[in-house]
């Protein structure tokens, strides 16, 4: 990055100079000359001049209210996480191969579907038929609903219709009483086309808005957890 350019002007005739002088070489004045900062990258970015935004300093020792937190079910997890999960938040588990993060998840979320709360269990990597059986073998077999991943659809990827096809007639879905989230726009087109309520969950990515139009998404939000509250009257 360029160094600023320093830049003296005198008050009294407005001569510039690159250097600091006691008097004025035009107007013979003396002590007039005052340093003029230029714009840096930050004055450019945030005005001080209208005071800037205030910031509210707390004790580290004073009381915050703890935001409510959803126990797993597992109490060493609970405690690494700090109580259980927050609402709306995103935790990333990390771990070599094999070590056990994807069945401990299956743990957590079996157990926390058993105390009738809603759970969606992704996976990117495993078939459905794998997470079943894994869930079969830990005895979580009747904590899920259905599972449905790419293999049910014959490894037919998003957006083909006949992907949203296959998953109305294997678990017998009316799509005009469904909803489909999705955060690519353009995977929303088919499931609207058979009658499916869309919501486009908008995470700020390019690759989302690929595609978007308004004809086929019914409602957009980029934060789920008051959607779904408001929805559900929460």
């Amino acid at each position: 990055m360029a160094k600023a350019k320093r830049k003296f002007v005198c008050q009294q005739c407005g001569t510039v100079t690159s250097r600091w002088q006691g008097q004025c070489e035009d107007c013979g004045e003396w002590n007039s000359i005052v340093e003029e900062v230029g714009e840096t990258v930050f004055s450019a970015r945030h005005d001080l001049q209208s005071g800037g935004r205030a910031i509210s300093l707390v004790a580290l020792d004073s009381k915050v209210a703890l935001p409510p937190r959803t126990s797993t079910g597992i109490a060493e997890f609970d405690r690494a996480l700090g109580g259980g999960i927050v609402s709306g938040s995103a935790t990333l588990i990390g771990g070599d191969p094999g070590i056990g993060k994807s069945t401990l998840l299956l743990q957590a979320a079996a157990r926390i579907a058993t105390r009738g709360l809603s759970v969606a269990y992704i996976s990117g990597e495993e078939a459905a038929d794998q997470v079943r059986l894994r869930a079969q073998r830990l005895g979580l077999g009747g904590a899920f609903e259905l599972i449905h991943d790419i293999h049910a659809c014959q490894y037919v990827p998003k957006p083909d219709p006949a992907g949203y096809d296959a998953l109305c007639k294997v678990h017998d879905v009316d799509p005009t009483r469904a909803a489909f989230f999705e955060d690519m726009a353009r995977n929303l087109r088919p499931a609207k086309t058979i009658g499916m309520t869309t919501i486009w969950v908008n995470n700020g990515s390019e690759a989302g808005n690929h595609d978007h139009h308004p004809d086929f998404i019914d409602f957009e939000t980029d934060h789920l957890t008051p959607f779904l509250a408001d929805i559900l009257g929460k």
